[in-house]
């Protein structure tokens, strides 16, 4: 059977269907508000996140720009100074440095232990000072970047040693000593024959000259000295062992030689020079063989450290001064430091 709907004019049904219309248009109404709230709370959410996001790439930006920029100009700055260091030392070609250590022979029973004993060492031996400046000339070559220091552990240990540098003792003859790479020499011709070689081969300005002191007898009279007993002297083993003399005799063992002598160093035009805190040095070009050679010498073990010291700090303002050119400096060191120094002399 068929039901009519009633229609929206007819009487007594207006006001249903208004109300009805009225009742369910408030929801959707409400629903639309939010609905428009949410959208633009979205938008002024990404607008921010947006905003954060190209504040965030402008400085990683900026701060990719920056470390571009130092790196450039240390990479610059390094390897301008690199070159500059193998220029300096005349190494360009040959990449390769050797640097000759005073040689101190040792004879049997001639060194003191620690603990103020004689010992029975022999054989050949390297002052300390000289050694440790050795190593500043080994980091100063085979160190490429600088201050590695201060980087991570694992860039911290990263060398580049594409010189090769060679700490040796002093040969015993002159025809051993390197003949193609550039070196320096440290301490007098009296315990290293690269110096002798540098004063008589290249004629350097400056060079040492022995002066007789005083004379002594052949032999020297004595007894052994508390607290070793009757004949024996301990080793460096820590045993003893016999001396070929009887207690209370004079002894020939070992006898000094019949002058004391000693090295004085000479310039031409210039009085001897004696004192035992001056030192010097010099760079000898050897057109020759065409590399430099640099002679580091002074009258003590700390004015040859020092003169030394000296060449491994002040290369760069050298370079500045001498260019390529041979230079002689003469300088006094602090007596209780050989990093202190003062420059008395240069030509």
């Amino acid at each position: 059977m068929r039901q009519d709907w009633p229609k929206l004019g007819a009487p007594g049904s207006q006001s249903t269907t208004v109300d009805n219309i009225t009742t369910c248009s408030r929801p959707i109404k409400d629903y639309q508000h939010d609905q428009h709230r949410a959208s633009d709370i979205h938008e002024r959410s990404s607008e921010g996140l947006l905003m954060i996001r190209d504040i965030l790439v402008n400085l990683l930006s900026d701060l990719l720009f920056l470390l571009a920029a130092i790196t450039v100009a240390w990479a610059i700055f390094t390897l301008t100074r690199r070159r500059q260091l193998l220029q300096f030392f005349g190494i360009q070609r040959s990449r390769r440095m050797v640097i000759y250590l005073s040689n101190l022979r040792i004879q049997e029973y001639g060194s003191i232990g620690i603990d103020g004993r004689p010992r029975s060492y022999q054989g050949p031996a390297a002052a300390y000072d000289e050694m440790e400046v050795a190593n500043s000339f080994r980091n100063l070559f085979s160190y490429f970047l600088p201050s590695l220091s201060d980087l991570p552990d694992f860039l911290s240990k990263l060398l580049i040693a594409d010189i090769k540098v060679e700490v040796v003792l002093s040969p015993q003859k002159p025809e051993e000593l390197e003949r193609s790479a550039s070196f320096i020499t440290l301490g007098s011709p009296v315990f290293n024959v690269a110096s002798g070689s540098v004063e008589r081969e290249l004629h350097s300005q400056a060079y040492f000259e022995e002066v007789e002191e005083q004379d002594f007898t052949q032999t020297v009279p004595g007894t052994m000295p508390p607290p070793l007993q009757d004949t024996q002297i301990a080793s460096a083993s820590g045993t003893a062992r016999d001396l070929p003399y009887q207690q209370g005799e004079e002894y020939p063992h070992f006898p000094p030689p019949q002058r004391s002598t000693y090295s004085q160093i000479r310039i031409r035009d210039l009085d001897p020079i004696t004192d035992p805190t001056w030192g010097f040095i010099e760079r000898v070009i050897d057109y020759d063989r065409q590399r430099h050679v640099f002679y580091a010498a002074g009258r003590s073990a700390l004015a040859t450290a020092g003169a030394a010291y000296f060449l491994a700090t002040e290369w760069a303002n050298l370079l500045k001064q001498k260019q390529d050119k041979p230079f002689l400096i003469m300088l006094r060191f602090d007596r209780e430091d050989y990093r202190r120094w003062t420059i008395m002399y240069e030509r």
